[in-house]
């Protein structure tokens, strides 16, 4: 018997339409008189009159559950274009001119009611629509509201401003470095006339969070069509990046030129998953004209995808008989030729179907492609390699050499990887324990709105196709750079994977290019790991979900079976809590014994190790922190497959001591409820931690945000301690009331936020790298005059620690006022000198003089010098003159 749904009751097209009155004609003499002429079959009438039919018929669109009258299947007929013969329209004639007791006619009334019930039906889906988009809206603003301004606004809404008002900040040598986001800087940069420069930044960010919130929900929709999940999957997809990335992409930040490519990506991969590829294509290339990178990854991931998803499509047509109707069987007989000429043709014919949006796309993306390509021209390929090895080794090492990564960012990452592997095999499971029962008459139709249904496993093939070529995109980048480090070290040059790597390099003719790991800068700038750094999460989420739809529907239906045969339903969930509430305790006991474990081992080891007359480290550093919460979570989940492996070993043993008789039947009959009833809770154990993974902690992490939002929060861009950051805002202030709008500053590496705080221009900031090769080789041989430690090498770990004003003690006030005079700046900020200088005299007296000569304002945390006199020397002579001046008027009066 057919297991009851309550879901099952709905219509899958809800219309409203008053009840039909069977006083004036009859609905089964009707259904026959037209059954019986032929034009209409009788499953037509069947499906329109809302009986049962068949599963195949209702993902083709013929039925339409819902229907309440012949009268009325025989108008949506005739309107899809059935034959409907005079007999059948003179009974829908007369089923509509039945009048109501006033003598009004009913299909005026029809029309009136189903005019009126479709306005309120589609008033309350676009309502429902605005407030899961307002939700999804809350979970980035939660993420990305962090004070003004963040860790890149300065540097691109900064050069948005410039492309429109080149006036401002004129001096400043990154902002008049050429352009690589050329429609950002344009399309934003506008409104820079209407706005002021914070609101302008609020703006911008409500604009971003807007459009992808939107994109979200459409994304959202397209895998999992049901409401109220886009801002569930909004949160965890948030937390999951920004927990587990591992180059450090991010999206729910501030304002830059990806912001806005991001909710077109989303889009566009929402109609990917559709199969809508010429939409995703144009969708794709208006993300790439923001930002290059971000929409080419999100193309070359779509194309992989679709090859993936071709390849699968041609083996179901050729299952299925392919164009010429053969049966499998027989197809299985054709040569091998044949059938690469088959697969051939019908790639080409699929990629004709979908070249218009690619060439359309393609030509959109040349808006972001051709300012990037112009930034290397007339660069010698001495000045180019030189650039690109700064770009990738030098300055964005944590975004583009996996090498250089911490391992914790490493392991973290592959261990969502495997998570999203493991899901999509248990998914998988799950949809085909689904299939089964429905083709055994125990579960709902295969209907579009079911997890399991066919097109529902075409649009998740296509995304988890989409999210396996990121994760090999990542994995080439990694060989790059990895690959070219052991060839490069004689220590490791023979070793197999170098002799692997070297071979193919050699096959491909690209050895002298990844031979070496500062010749493999050039690939290694392009961002092998960013399109993986999003992907793997948005993968993992909407899997999980898929496979929480399936539980739930799963749920639904036992519900209903249990409650129709007498069971308690309640005493089953009893159960279930109390299990889930074990578990929790043990698996939290287990948590803190590992977790208390470790810091106590690390406390002793860092005392032991511990320099004489220093303070011993108070907390385990950040990798043994992270170490054991992995070793805490991997602990309590073996101990959980310990389990489940030893039960279904015990229950397997059970069964089979039961069928060979050595055991009576009462106690196999025993032994097989227990061992059911252990593996249950064993069962509930693994899904109350997995939903703690999975939901709890998005949801914590999520609260978190919320709350950090309601206290004193400083911008990420400033100083990290808010004590130090008072002081920097205190002398950014003074810098822009005290000094003229074309003075250049020097201030602190690190410090980042001083051009917007000011509002006057720098002489070089670390964070604001060029994009044009020229540029990069002049811009890091300024870094290296002001910022280096003096006296050591390229490659030493302390070249870049030193701050501003050990450098200035080092170098002596005559060099520096050299230096300032070369360089053009005038002012220079240092940081209060830390205790470690009194032990040196010598850099001391070199403080000494620039504090007598040349301080002109200073607070607890910064001095602020003043290099350049001749400023001030123009400024006393013409007060000395107007004094002078004065004084003769006067003595001639």
């Amino acid at each position: 018997m057919r297991a009851f749904n309550p879901l099952s009751v709905l219509p899958s097209r809800v219309e409203i339409m008053p009840p039909f009155d069977r006083s004036a004609v009859s609905s089964e003499s009707a259904s026959a008189t037209a059954v019986s002429s032929g034009s209409v079959s009788a499953s037509d009438v069947a499906v329109s009159s809302g009986s049962d039919v068949s599963a195949a018929e209702k993902n083709a669109g013929t039925a339409d559950v819902g229907s309440v009258s012949v009268a009325a299947a025989i108008r949506r007929l005739k309107a899809a274009g059935k034959d409907v013969p005079e007999s059948r329209s003179a009974f829908d004639a007369d089923a509509d001119a039945v009048s109501d007791e006033n003598g009004a006619s009913k299909k005026s009334g029809d029309d009136a009611s189903a005019r009126s019930g479709g306005c309120v039906a589609a008033l309350r889906r676009w309502t429902q629509t605005f407030v899961e988009v307002l939700l999804v809206f809350g979970v980035f603003f939660a993420y990305g509201a962090w004070p003004i301004p963040d860790v890149n606004e300065q540097y691109y809404v900064g050069k948005a401003i410039h492309f429109w008002n080149p006036e401002w900040l004129a001096a400043d040598p990154f902002l008049n470095s050429p352009d690589s986001h050329w429609l950002f800087y344009a399309a934003f940069g506008a409104l820079s006339f209407f706005f002021s420069q914070n609101a302008l930044v609020w703006a911008g960010r409500v604009l971003i969070w807007a459009l992808t919130a939107c994109a979200w929900v459409r994304l959202s929709r397209a895998l999992i069509p049901r409401r109220w999940v886009a801002p569930l999957t909004a949160a965890a997809f948030a937390f999951y990046l920004e927990s587990f990335h591992m180059a450090g992409e991010w999206i729910f930040g501030g304002v830059e030129g990806k912001g806005f490519a991001f909710p077109f990506v989303f889009w566009g991969l929402a109609c990917f998953v559709e199969g809508k590829y010429n939409r995703a294509w144009i969708l794709y290339g208006i993300g790439a004209a923001f930002h290059v990178l971000v929409g080419g990854w999100a193309v070359v991931a779509s194309l992989g995808a679709w090859a993936v998803a071709a390849h699968f499509d041609f083996n179901a047509t050729r299952r299925n008989g392919g164009e010429t109707g053969e049966t499998g069987a027989k197809s299985a007989k054709i040569s091998f030729g044949e059938r690469v000429k088959r697969r051939l043709r019908g790639f080409g014919g699929a990629l004709l179907k979908t070249l218009p949006g690619l060439l359309v796309g393609g030509a959109i993306a040349l808006i972001g492609v051709i300012p990037a390509l112009k930034l290397d021209a007339g660069a010698t390929a001495e000045v180019l390699a030189r650039s690109r090895e700064i770009y990738v080794f030098e300055r964005l090492a944590h975004h583009l050499v996996a090498s250089s990564l911490p391992w914790t960012f490493l392991l973290r990452f592959s261990l969502l990887t495997a998570a999203f592997g493991a899901a999509v095999v248990g998914t998988a499971a799950l949809v085909r324990r689904s299939r089964r029962l429905e083709a055994a008459g125990g579960g709902e139709p295969l209907d579009a709105a079911n997890p399991a249904s066919e097109e529902t496993s075409r649009r998740f093939l296509r995304a988890t196709a989409f999210v396996g070529v990121a994760i090999l995109i990542a994995c080439v980048g990694l060989l790059i750079d990895f690959g070219s480090k052991r060839v490069a070290s004689p220590e490791t040059a023979s070793s197999p994977i170098a002799v692997v790597y070297r071979s193919v390099a050699e096959t491909f003719g690209l050895v002298d290019r990844f031979d070496d790991p500062r010749a493999a800068a050039g690939w290694l700038r392009y961002y092998w790991f960013r399109l993986s750094d999003w992907a793997v999460p948005f993968g993992l989420v909407f899997v999980v979900a898929r496979s929480l739809t399936l539980f739930w529907r799963r749920f639904e239906r036992r519900s209903v079976d249990g409650a129709a045969s007498g069971r308690s339903f309640g005493a089953v969930v009893e159960r279930r809590i109390a299990a889930a509430l074990g578990w929790a305790a043990v698996g939290g006991l287990t948590y803190w014994l590992f977790r208390t474990g470790f810091e106590e081992t690390a406390r002793t080891l860092a005392a032991a190790n511990a320099i004489p007359g220093t303070i011993p480290l108070p907390k385990p550093t950040e990798d043994v922190s992270f170490a054991a919460t992995v070793v805490a979570f991997s602990g309590l989940l073996a101990a959980l497959g310990v389990l489940a492996a030893a039960f279904g070993t015990l229950r397997r043993e059970k069964k089979a001591a039961g069928e060979n008789g050595s055991e009576s039947g009462a106690n196999v009959a025993k032994t097989t409820v227990c061992g059911r009833r252990t593996a249950r809770s064993v069962a509930t154990g693994w899904a109350f931690w997995c939903v703690v993974l999975l939901l709890v902690a998005p949801t914590w992490r999520l609260a978190t945000f919320v709350n950090l939002r309601g206290t004193h929060t400083i911008p990420r861009s400033a100083p990290p301690k808010e004590s130090i950051a008072e002081g920097w805002l205190d002398v950014c202030r003074w810098a822009r009331d005290n000094t003229s709008p074309d003075a250049v500053f020097l201030v602190p590496r690190g410090c980042d936020s001083f051009k917007w705080e000011a509002q006057r221009a720098e002489v070089g900031s670390w964070k604001e790298i060029p994009q044009d090769a020229r540029s990069i080789v002049r811009w890091f041989r300024d870094m290296e005059r002001l910022y280096a430690t003096p006296g050591t090498k390229r490659d030493s770990a302390t070249r870049w620690t030193s701050p501003l004003v050990c450098v200035f003690a080092m170098r002596g006030r005559e060099q520096i006022l050299k230096q300032s005079a070369e360089m053009g700046y005038q002012f220079a900020i240092l940081e209060t000198p830390p205790y470690v200088l009194i032990a040196y005299p010598e850099l001391m007296k070199n403080l000494e003089a620039f504090w007598k000569a040349d301080e002109v304002y200073r607070n607890d945390q910064y001095i602020v010098l003043r290099l350049d006199k001749t400023a001030e020397i123009k400024e006393t002579r013409k007060a000395a003159a107007e004094k002078g001046n004065a004084a003769a008027f006067s003595t001639a009066e």
